[in-house]
């Protein structure tokens, strides 16, 4: 009598490695014999082979002797990584074990009809991070999950640094303040979803008070906390304190500007003083928050942000850019930020300014109230999150951290993937990404963005020699995927789905720890993964899908 065998459904049909804290390292099949059999394993165990990204693994027999029931269990290794399903190779193969009937009849036949398996995914990376979910993401180390951030990174023996306080956006699109040494898991605070964890280089917000956005005791000029001042009444204006309060964890107050402009050039300026020196060409952003709770644009022309240096009487010292903003009425207050970057064109030895000008209609009547809060002067050329200060100017350090080369790291060969999302300057720096390196530039392996370039990078030194370098157009705000693989003589990159051209004359660095900085951009890190083995094209370019 003929026999065969069969596979039954394999379960799971979908199989994702590493991206919960239970995922799955065993993956079982299930074999339907045409009648009972009974295994011998003592001179070798029955398997399955398996093409797993182009690399051969097996499912090896389990259980079921005695029934028509045969389970075999593939166990994924670190490295293993096959995004578009796995396949089956037929025949079963003995490997020297003994499959028989009940009747002791040897089976010789074991070719089979291979099921559809497209369906199994594996990814199993020696070390993983979904930092999208917060400090509760899913981590792994050398298959071994865990459920926070801090407990993965002490059990890498890794550290996380930064100076002074910084804040962030949760979940629920409330600005929320970390302490030092404390990761930031932003999200984006329109649509709430999660950025990943954030990177940003030093700065020093200048504007003092800017927790109560008011001019602090010792600042120079004249401006009261109230805005009251000559200037609005030269023009036939008044403004008041509506409130003082607290929406999306941003301390505001609310303001009200009223009457009837009379002055030729009714300029309004709602200004945060910083007594800082500046220099000229000096680069220096502002940010605020803002809305309109109240009123209307009448009699308004134009609502502007302002940057710029002035001398001891309040007077501007140059000329200066004034960008015009959208006053917006709903939504949360933590998504209605303002940002401007300026260059200055005169030095002071008193104060730079950023300041909100209401430009007004000579002789129609005004009454706009509007909310503000979290004012940030930072001399650089990009805004970043804001940092609180009371009453003097305070400093947020870099983010850092860095992972030691441990066993989950394979010095000849190995795949990382970064999925990664970045606001950055123009300028010649190179804000890097993903980076192996022996703590100096000799010995190393990034993945960055240029600034020059306007592109994504990767490229690897060894003993200070070139190894190779793949790049893809990108811009100065945007989010890519980005995968490197590289093995001697073997080394190539993918970005977005795009994949470069291999190199073939590319000799492994040695490296001592992995790093991630803040410096030269902001940046947020949503997935990370280092595979200790080099993947095929096909699974780099999958990778970055």
């Amino acid at each position: 009598m003929k026999k065969f065998l069969t596979f039954c459904s394999v379960i799971p049909l979908l199989l994702v490695m590493n991206t919960s804290a239970d995922a799955a390292t065993a993956v079982p099949f299930t074999v339907n014999m045409s009648e009972p059999v009974t295994v011998d394993t003592s001179g070798g165990t029955p398997r399955i082979a398996i093409d797993v990204g182009g690399v051969t693994r097996y499912a090896t027999y389990d259980s079921g002797s005695g029934t028509s029931t045969l389970t075999f269990t593939y166990t994924t290794s670190a490295g293993d990584l096959d995004l578009d399903g796995i396949a089956l190779t037929s025949p079963l193969q003995l490997n020297s074990g003994i499959i028989n009937d009940l009747s002791g009849n040897t089976l010789s036949n074991l070719t089979y009809t291979a099921p559809n398996t497209s369906g199994i995914k594996i990814d199993h990376p020696s070390l993983s991070m979904d930092l999208t979910a917060g400090t509760t993401g899913a981590y792994t180390l050398n298959s071994t999950a865990y459920t926070s951030f801090s407990s993965f990174l002490a059990a890498a023996g890794g550290t996380f640094n930064r100076s002074g306080a910084s804040t962030y956006i949760d979940s629920s699109g409330n600005m929320q303040t970390a302490s030092a040494n404390t990761p930031r898991f932003d999200h984006d605070p329109a649509t709430l979803a999660g950025k990943g964890i954030q990177f940003e280089a030093p700065r020093i917000n200048y504007i003092r008070n800017g927790n109560a956005t008011g001019a602090a005791a010792g600042n120079p000029g004249t401006l009261p906390t109230n805005w009251s001042s000559a200037t609005f009444a030269a023009n036939g204006l008044s403004s008041e304190i509506l409130a003082t309060g607290t929406e999306n964890g941003i301390n505001y107050v609310d303001v009200r500007l009223y009457g009837t402009p009379t002055n030729t050039t009714p300029v309004l300026y709602f200004e945060a003083p910083a007594q800082i020196a500046a220099s000229t060409s000096q680069i220096w952003s502002g940010s605020i928050y803002l809305k309109q709770i109240g009123g209307s644009l009448a009699g308004i022309s134009s609502v502007n942000t302002r940057i710029v240096p002035r001398d001891g009487g309040g007077a501007p010292l140059a000329t200066y850019a004034s960008p015009a903003i959208t006053m917006m009425t709903t939504g949360r207050l933590s998504a209605l930020r303002y940002t401007q970057t300026s260059t200055l064109v005169a030095a002071t030895t008193t104060r730079v300014q950023f300041g909100l000008i209401f430009s007004t209609i000579i002789g129609t009547p005004v009454d706009i109230s509007f909310r503000v809060g979290a004012p940030q002067l930072e001399q650089g050329n990009y805004a970043t999150s804001y940092i609180p200060t009371t009453t003097i100017a305070v400093a947020r350090g870099v983010d850092d951290m860095i992972v030691p080369v441990g066993s989950w790291y394979n010095q000849p060969a190995g795949t990382f993937m970064n999925d990664v999302s970045w606001m950055s300057p123009v300028d010649i720096n190179y804000p890097m990404f993903f980076r192996m390196d022996d703590a100096t530039n000799a010995h190393r392996w990034n993945a960055y963005y240029s600034q020059i370039g306007n592109n994504t990078g990767v490229d690897a030194y060894t003993s200070a020699a070139g190894q190779g370098a793949f790049n893809h157009p990108a811009s100065p705000t945007g989010t890519a995927k980005i995968a490197s693989g590289q093995a001697l003589n073997n080394f190539n990159a993918s970005f977005n789905g795009s994949l470069k051209t291999l190199d073939v004359t590319h000799t492994p660095p040695t490296v001592t720890r992995m790093g991630l900085t803040g410096t030269h951009a902001v940046k947020w890190f949503k997935t990370l993964k280092y595979y200790p083995s080099r993947v095929s094209e096909a699974q780099l370019t999958l990778l970055t899908q």
